[in-house]
């Protein structure tokens, strides 16, 4: 059979009957690491006599920013351009033909769109085209915590400190590919945000020759107590792929109470009758100022200040503390005598500050049993009784 056989031959198989039908092999989003190597085929539902009709190349779009398609192979040869680490293949199986390209030793710029296009060599075929999305994935290079101006992209052990009240707290990402999941946690509980801004970094793109995301969450006003003094805030980021390691940045708190800390001793007791029984409580006030302080004996009402005297003689005792910024006193309750009714009371500690705020804890006394008490009539009749016999001798 000569040329002009096979030929005209060739010419009558590319008369179709249907239209030509595209697919890729396998997934359309693949992740493919650094080093590693991947194959993606384009079938279509005609024989080998579709070269005739068509020129088909794998086009790869980088997604850069400028997302200018680069052509890496055809069914002839290699692009003069084309990397060293892309190779075509044309392979025919049964009545399908198969353009695959092989990709080896992936690099991040692999990353990107690959597009298996077929070219039309006659005006009455249409231009056909799938894609395939590459990952070439990358961990976050740098996640940073901001909280009232202060910044760090660690997990510092430096506290920063700050009184009570509301402030803003913001958690960035970068250098991601895809984009990163965001947290915001304090003492390991999330904090109520919005929904995290992720978008393409322009500059890191550009640097890295592949895709890099950044990403950041905000807290507009977190309100922060005294009780979260020690705690940690904290920002965590981890690239949106499996595998993917966490990077953090956090903060230890240390709030300063903008009212006073009352704390009364568990521990007060006497029985009834004792003299200058005590219950003392420990105000700590390092940025309030106490202009000062009474009691209040909550079965008779009756109020125990240093102004005022006490008509059943209870005063109060302020034993004051320094150590370094921090200030408490010891507010000690000496009640004159101990009555039945003080162990079913309770007593209330008042605080006033020179701003004209009041805060109240309460405390109360607790019974003790009276220990010996059973000995001592014994013991008097016994020394009735030698001193009878010693008066009789």
């Amino acid at each position: 059979m000569d040329k002009t056989i096979v030929l005209l031959l060739l010419c009558s198989m590319s008369c179709y009957c249907t239209a030509l039908n595209m697919r890729i092999l396998g997934p359309d989003n693949v992740v493919l690491r650094e080093g590693g190597e991947l194959t993606l085929t384009c079938s279509l539902d005609k024989g080998l006599a579709v070269i005739l009709d068509y020129t088909f190349h794998w086009v790869h779009v980088p997604q850069t920013g400028g997302n200018t398609d680069v052509v890496l192979t055809n069914q002839e040869s290699m692009t003069p351009d084309a990397p060293d680490n892309y190779g075509v293949d044309f392979n025919f199986v049964g009545e399908n033909t198969n353009v695959s390209l092989k990709i080896s030793d992936a690099v991040a710029s692999t990353d990107g769109r690959y597009i298996c296009r077929a070219i039309p060599s006659k005006p009455d075929l249409v231009q056909l085209e799938k894609e395939v999305t590459v990952l070439v994935p990358s961990n976050v290079e740098q996640v940073v915590l901001t909280f009232d101006g202060e910044e760090v992209d660690v997990e510092s052990k430096v506290s920063v400190q700050r009184e009570e009240g509301q402030y803003g707290v913001r958690c960035r990402a970068k250098g991601s590919n895809p984009g990163p999941a965001l947290s915001l946690t304090l003492d390991g509980q999330p904090l109520q945000t919005g929904e995290p801004l992720v978008e393409l970094d322009p500059s890191a793109t550009e640097a890295a020759g592949a895709r890099r995301f950044k990403a950041s969450l905000s807290v507009g006003k977190l309100q922060l107590a005294a009780a979260h003094s020690g705690k940690r805030i904290a920002c965590a980021a981890t690239a949106g792929f499996v595998g993917a390691s966490p990077l953090v940045a956090s903060l230890p708190l240390e709030v300063i109470a903008l009212e006073p800390v009352i704390t009364c001793s568990q521990n007060a007791s006497g029985r009834p009758g004792e003299k200058y029984m005590r219950l003392t409580c420990r105000v700590g006030h390092e940025r309030v100022e106490v202009d000062h302080y009474s009691f209040e004996i909550g079965h008779s009402g009756e109020i125990v200040s240093a102004k005022k005297d006490s008509p059943n003689y209870h005063v109060i005792e302020v034993k004051k503390n320094v150590d370094g910024m921090a200030r408490t006193d010891d507010v000690t309750l000496v009640l004159y005598e101990a009555k039945e009714e003080h162990f079913g009371s309770h007593f209330y500690l008042d605080v006033f500050l020179q701003n004209g705020q009041k805060f109240r804890q309460t405390a109360k006394f607790t019974k003790r049993e009276s220990t010996g008490g059973a000995s001592r009539p014994a013991a008097y009749i016994l020394c009735l009784l030698l001193s009878v016999l010693a008066w009789s001798l």
